[in-house]
């Protein structure tokens, strides 16, 4: 048990730290860099899926199951977790250029001039920039 706090606590501050860094390196080096090097990388997938399994593993071991708001909590993040992970292998990112009152069902990926279909339409009802 105590090698499983070990665990969830080490991936948790390791989290943590590298999502401060991502941020900090995000401002120095654009949305891009980041996307490509912190967040859409291996290693930080490995560091999610330890919080996951090892989570999984705290709610068998405490026996969370018993306590349904407890369980349910904690399921929740899990299947969160797993969402994430499907997104991130089969998910595809692009943009797409609308104004307001049009409706549109492709975008160009990386905007590289590639496009593709969504099997659904969105609209840009309005459009507002505030400066603060």
């Amino acid at each position: 048990m105590k090698a499983l706090r070990i665990t969830v606590i080490t991936s948790y501050v390791a989290i943590i730290a590298v999502m401060a860094a991502a941020t900090i390196i995000e401002k120095l080096y654009g949305t891009r860099f980041a996307a490509v090097n912190i967040y859409g990388s291996v290693w930080f997938t490995i560091i999610w899926a330890i919080i996951g399994v090892s989570g999984m593993a705290y709610i068998l071991r405490k026996r969370l199951f018993s306590n349904p708001s407890r369980f349910l909590l904690h399921a929740a993040f899990a299947m969160i977790l797993v969402g994430a992970l499907i997104t991130h292998i089969f998910g595809e990112q692009g943009t797409t250029h609308i104004r307001v009152g049009e409706q549109t069902n492709v975008f160009i990926i990386n905007n590289n001039g590639e496009i593709c279909k969504m099997p659904f339409s969105v609209e840009l009802e309005g459009f507002e920039t505030v400066n603060y």
